[in-house]
């Protein structure tokens, strides 16, 4: 068995920190501690993220903070799982491609090689067109060697863009959706787990 106790400052009721004595000897008294600039013990468990001490209680902090804490809770939470949507390979044209944040800068160049490329007259169906000896090709993320031509790069990049802004914005209607929205699991928010189409 164990004795908590929380420990906050009395100015504000704001909970610094919550505490468990192995035996009630070594419960610190209830009241202000000496030279600590302002804390005080409580002998009560409490939550420092939902609760504060007001009249040598612990209680709930008022609701408006509460719903503001929630909401904080929630964004970080669905940036998290955005970011991990972001990173999961991309089903196109047949093949999954890596998007892992290495794989999304080598496409951002190959990108603005082939849109030059284009700009100065490459052809669809020239896998030359970046200048070297050997066809341009781009290994997925089952390690398959895809060539490509300089309009199927450009096209590659923008459905990436595409299901980037799609996967940012349902991630924003979940940040400002209304509470019990959160009852809905967070995989729900995207179509697929493993993959997204483009």
């Amino acid at each position: 068995m164990t004795y908590p106790y929380s420990i906050y400052e009395e100015a504000t009721g704001r909970i610094v920190s919550t505490c468990q004595a192995a035996t009630r000897d070594q419960i610190p008294r209830e009241g202000p501690i000496a030279e600590s600039g302002g804390l005080a013990v409580i002998h009560e468990r409490s939550d420092p993220t939902r609760q504060c001490v007001r009249g040598m209680r612990v209680v709930d902090k008022p609701a408006e903070e509460l719903e503001e804490i929630d909401r904080r809770a929630r964004r970080f939470d669905v940036n998290k799982r955005r970011n991990k949507v972001l990173a999961k390979p991309l089903r196109y044209a047949g093949h999954r491609f890596d998007m892992d944040p290495e794989s999304r800068l080598r496409l951002l160049f190959a990108w603005q090689e082939a849109s030059t490329a284009i700009s100065v007259g490459a052809q669809r169906g020239d896998l030359k067109w970046h200048g070297g000896p050997e066809p341009f090709v781009w290994i997925t993320a089952d390690n398959e060697e895809v060539p490509l031509d300089a309009w199927q790069v450009v096209a590659l990049a923008r459905a990436v863009q595409e299901r980037d802004r799609r996967i940012v914005f349902q991630a924003r209607q979940m940040k400002v959706a209304p509470s019990p929205s959160m009852n809905v699991r967070m995989s729900d928010l995207w179509a697929s787990e493993e993959e997204l189409q483009a």
